[in-house]
């Protein structure tokens, strides 16, 4: 009975051979867990679904979760957590396109922080450009304050895509640092309408040694505010 006292958790069961989601779905003991950190191979569309609707996950507002495939995580938005996480870290694996918008304020109301950083698809392929088309897609009404896209593989067509979604001016905090972004996507950063609001924003400052036109404009448009790592 001590599990029902615990609000912090991390389960690794990565060894674990059958799914592991599926059999802890109903653990009404996990019912005060608000921060969890699931480390897990086993898992299902299915699973993702009974284990975020269950008990399990009564509390859940900061959700940890393993490398998941682009039918899992639609699977996670449409359950009872995601409309009460605040704080959601991901390491997104897939190659699907996906064209439906995933998060959205619709489905994640309360969702302040997001962080993607790392994501890869298990092929090496890039996942930049994929990643941020979820997001501008969205509606401009997000309700992210803090998005981590760093060592995402972000390339310049990903960077002019975020530059261009009106959902950028809801954000405070951009971290976009270790990717592949150069001249054009900086340019379009800093001559964004929607980056007026940040607060915070991390860029990978290797690159900019040899363009300096370009790092004077990013420092005029951003002052104090820019972090370059």
């Amino acid at each position: 009975m001590l599990l029902v006292r615990v609000g912090v958790l991390m389960i690794d069961l990565f060894n674990y051979p059958g799914d592991a989601l599926a059999k802890l779905a109903d653990n009404d003991r996990l019912r005060n867990v608000e921060d969890l950190e699931l480390c897990s191979a086993g898992k299902s569309p299915a699973s993702v679904r009974a284990f975020f609707d269950g008990p399990a996950a009564a509390s859940l507002v900061r959700l940890q979760c393993g490398a998941l495939d682009s039918v899992e995580l639609a699977a996670l938005a449409g359950t009872r957590t995601a409309s009460r996480l605040r704080y959601l870290r991901l390491y997104f694996e897939s190659a699907d396109p996906v064209t439906d918008p995933l998060f959205t304020a619709e489905r994640f109301p309360r969702l302040r922080w997001l962080d993607l950083s790392g994501s890869v698809v298990a092929s090496g392929e890039r996942l930049g450009e994929d990643t941020v088309q979820r997001l501008i897609t969205g509606p401009a009404d997000t309700p992210l304050r803090r998005l981590d896209l760093s060592w995402c593989r972000l390339t310049d067509v990903g960077a002019e895509q975020l530059a261009a979604w009106p959902g950028l001016a809801k954000l405070r905090w951009l971290d976009l640092d270790s990717n592949l972004i150069r001249n054009a996507g900086f340019l379009a950063l800093a001559r964004s309408p929607h980056t007026s609001n940040l607060e915070c924003l991390k860029v990978d400052g290797f690159w900019l040694r040899d363009l300096p036109k370009v790092k004077a404009e990013l420092d005029a448009r951003f002052g104090k505010v820019i972090d370059y790592g």
